[in-house]
Formats: structure tokens, C-alpha cells, sequence
């Protein structure tokens, strides 16, 4: 394909998913009442990701995490509808579990430098989202300096 030829195609098919509608874009800012999984921040050049968490305590409106990118190692994932979605991002000193629905998106967009900031999922200030709609419903940050989870049973091997 010519230069032009090549640039026509993209910009007939740019911004539109296989059925054809065109794709939400994680740059476009959400209103204040509406709930996005993910999206990103012009100002953030994606070296950070903001971990934005639902706060437990009351009257606090904002708590989370920036993390550097520069620190990230790898990230793993499963994706289902039966079970749901899980993200895993495993920094150097921590790693970053993302849990919910829909979020291979997520996972391609943060993958490609377009999103630096996910959200957990606040029933008290967002209403319910419709069932085709990402949403995170947990994130656990767990430090390496930090005890093992319960459940998590360290055993020695004694007869090495």
C-alpha cells in the first residue's frame, strides 16, 4: 500500500471495534457521576500507575497508590467469563492484583502506554454498571515486606 492508501485505511477503520461502533476511548475524561475502570491522565506520560482504591474510612475521598512504571517486571493474567478477570503486575517491591470484569481492555490499553490510572469500583458513589461494562471490584497491593497472606502455608523441607 501507498503512503496515502495506507492512511486512508487507517482513518476509515481507526477508532472502531469489529462491530463496527466506535471504540471508548481511555483518554476521554469521565464525568464526575460516571464510573470508568481505567483510563489515562495527558499530564501522566505513563510513568506512573494511580491504583485508586474504594476508601474504608469515612469522609475520606480519595486514597490509593502511584506505582513507577520503571519498576514493573511482567504481568500476568486470566481472563473469564464464568470466574471473572484477574491482572497481576508484578513490580520489584510489590505486586498489584487486579480483579473483576472485562478488563482484557484494561490489560491491552495499560500494556500500550494508554492507561495510568485504574479504579476500584465504589457502589456508594457510583450507581450499578450494566453487565458489559468493565469494572474492578478488588485490587490488593501486597509488599514484599509484607507477612504472607492467610491461608498461605510456608513448610521447610527438613529431609534436603
Amino acid at each position: 500500500m501507498t503512503d496515502s492508501r495506507e492512511s486512508s485505511f487507517r482513518q476509515r477503520i481507526g477508532g472502531r471495534n469489529a462491530t463496527g461502533q466506535p471504540e471508548p476511548s481511555a483518554t476521554e475524561p469521565p464525568d464526575d457521576d460516571e464510573y470508568r475502570a481505567w483510563g489515562s491522565v495527558p499530564e501522566n506520560k505513563g510513568e506512573r500507575l494511580d491504583v485508586r482504591l474504594r476508601s474504608s474510612l469515612p469522609g475520606v475521598e480519595e486514597e490509593g497508590e502511584e506505582l513507577t512504571l520503571h519498576y514493573l517486571l511482567t504481568i500476568s493474567y486470566t481472563h473469564s467469563k464464568a470466574y471473572g478477570d484477574r491482572v497481576t503486575l508484578y513490580f520489584a517491591d510489590r505486586l498489584v492484583t487486579i480483579e473483576g470484569r472485562n478488563l482484557r481492555g484494561f490489560r491491552r490499553d495499560f500494556a500500550a502506554g494508554k492507561a495510568d490510572y485504574v479504579q476500584e469500583f465504589n457502589p456508594a458513589r457510583w450507581p450499578d454498571q450494566p453487565a458489559e461494562k468493565a469494572i474492578v471490584t478488588k485490587v490488593e497491593i501486597i509488599k514484599q515486606d509484607e507477612e504472607p497472606q492467610p491461608g498461605v502455608r510456608l513448610v521447610k523441607n527438613m529431609d534436603a
